[in-house]
């Protein structure tokens, strides 16, 4: 198992002590985390957390970015499957167990349920939808007020942790669930003729044989903001014939945490569209500009099929140049769009 994590040592501490509780042979499995330039206390915490299983543990002198650590954790490792968690995630019971059982069938890329949130500690840092939907919870189970707790303070304690909570418990879910329920529902776990496959792999709860990181060059580094390079790599294994299998009963849960919303990935997905310039990639990310749903994204796909089996490639290239005008459109709004932002933020100081 191969965990990147910068500056989260609180959230990767409940990762790693809840892994104790893994239901499968502790000489069989191990666990590497690639620090990537933290400036918290990551360190001293793996030097003292108490755990029963095998942890190898990295560093870099600064942070290199998630696809980096990536590569450097498969590097370092000695198994045939890589199971990708992220330092955020709590992993269930059996989540290694499933994994491993799932790849029974060889040249498979599997992608677990990630789409469950919990609230393990606060921050003061909180914003928006995070800080409501705490408020809201804290009210409800325990008539807290959010304005009495400090920093990091933990929400749930070492000792419910190894009892469940966080998945029995206080979770709620992602507003991706509906729309991944909508993709499975219409072409089920084996995501059969559905040409977007590789948009459910995340590397917060996904495996794969470790013959097949290495056939496709493993994830691209110059991803290095947030966003995408789990894409770009789970999209050049599609491109390679890989299939792609969706197991919503291998569980983990999201560790809430503030997130930076001007950050939104835009640079990441303008960067992975342009390194292929190709529709698919075009029509799924930018196609809402010529008000194409996903779901109707995946009809035009097999009408495009249809097209090449039909050598007409005029009509196909002429599609290609006006996603990518479409495009790059929007790369310039959203250019002055983040301008005008940070302006409006001077002038309000």
């Amino acid at each position: 198992m191969v965990i990147p994590s910068y500056n989260a040592c609180e959230r990767l501490y409940y990762n790693l002590l809840y892994l104790n509780m893994q239901d499968y042979p502790r000489a069989d499995f191990e666990v590497i985390v690639v620090d990537n330039g933290s400036t918290d206390d990551t360190h001293e915490m793996l030097k003292g957390i108490e755990i029963n299983y095998t942890l190898n543990s990295f560093s870099t002198s600064k942070n290199m970015g998630r696809a980096f650590a990536r590569n450097y954790g498969v590097k370092e490792s000695n198994g045939d499957i890589i199971i990708f968690l992220d330092s955020d995630m709590i992993a269930e019971r059996s989540f290694i167990a499933k994994h491993l059982e799932a790849h029974r069938y060889c040249d498979i890329a599997v992608c677990g349920q990630s789409w469950r949130r919990v609230y393990t500690f606060y921050y003061d840092d909180f914003k928006g939808y995070l800080k409501r939907s705490l408020s809201k919870q804290l009210a409800e189970k325990s008539n807290c007020k959010i304005e009495n707790l400090r920093d990091k303070q933990p929400l749930v304690s070492e000792k419910e942790l190894m009892l469940g909570v966080g998945f029995d418990e206080s979770f709620h879910l992602s507003k991706l669930y509906g729309a991944e329920k909508i993709i499975l529902d219409k072409y089920g776990d084996n995501l059969e003729n559905y040409c977007f496959p590789w948009s459910l792999l995340v590397t917060n709860n996904c495996s794969i044989e470790k013959n097949m990181f290495l056939k496709v060059d493993g994830f691209d580094s110059r991803f290095t903001g947030w966003g995408c390079e789990d894409l770009d790599f789970g999209y050049r294994l599609y491109k390679s014939g890989y299939k792609f299998v969706k197991q919503n009963d291998i569980n983990s849960v999201h560790q809430e945490h503030p997130i930076n919303f001007i950050d939104r990935g835009e640079e990441n997905i303008f960067y992975f569209t342009k390194k292929y310039e190709c529709i698919d990639l075009l029509l799924f990310y930018y196609g809402y500009l010529i008000s194409v749903e996903k779901s109707i994204a995946n009809i035009i796909m097999n009408e495009i099929e249809a097209i090449n089996i039909s050598n007409n490639s005029d009509m196909l290239e002429l599609y290609r140049r006006l996603l990518v005008a479409l495009r790059n459109k929007n790369k310039r709004i959203n250019n002055i769009d983040q301008d005008w932002f940070y302006e409006i933020k001077n002038l309000k100081k």
